[in-house]
């Protein structure tokens, strides 16, 4: 009996029901790499491009976290050369510059949880207890805002300009007493997507 007390006063502060705001720290899990990276496509599936053939281009890449910032610059250069430009990486050489400035980039994570958060094991708690959820949900929100300038540096001026354009994508989980789990996302990439009236706490 005393032995049940002691489970119940240990285990009771882990228990509870909050909604919850979280920041997505390194490493990034594959899905969450993969909301970031559909969301930067789907912004730049939008910009409009100018005659771009046979013309030497410089890309420049600014306003984005390191994160994605390779990623991004990658993906212009080969916008680039299936518009028949050439992608050069010496200022003398390039004829225009593309400067892609990023308004916005990242993934925002929220969601609601009821049950036993669970814990690594203390002084108090001197053993591992694993997270039990009676009832969580998360929704994962990917939003990326980008721009393109094609500047003459030589000539001097702006030469084309397109955006902003937005890119969004999501992901949302539900688990209901520890084992029932639903998921679904807007990605191609993961699971097939449905209908967003389930977006719901």
């Amino acid at each position: 009996m005393h032995g049940m007390r002691l489970a119940v006063l240990m285990t009771a502060p882990l228990a509870f029901a909050c909604a919850t705001t979280d920041r997505i720290s390194l490493p990034r899990t594959a899905s969450e790499q993969i909301i970031s990276t559909e969301a930067i496509d789907r912004s730049l599936a939008q910009i409009r491009w100018p005659e771009l053939a046979g013309k030497r281009l410089l890309v420049q890449v600014g306003g984005t976290q390191e994160l994605d910032r390779d990623y991004l610059l990658r993906s212009v250069e080969i916008l680039i050369a299936e518009r028949g430009g050439i992608v050069v990486y010496d200022e003398d050489d390039a004829q225009y510059e593309v400067n892609v400035v990023v308004g916005a980039a990242g993934i925002d994570v929220e969601g609601r949880f009821f049950g036993v958060r669970g814990s690594a094991g203390s002084l108090l708690i001197p053993f591992t207890i694993p997270e039990l959820a009676l009832y969580k949900t998360t929704r994962l929100d990917g939003f990326v805002k980008t721009e393109i300038a094609v500047l003459d540096p030589k000539q001097g001026g702006v030469v084309h300009r397109s955006g902003p354009t937005y890119g969004t994508t999501y992901s949302r989980s539900r688990t209901i007493l520890f084992f029932f789990r639903k998921r679904w996302t807007d990605t191609t990439h993961l699971e097939r997507p449905e209908p967003r009236d389930e977006d719901v706490y």
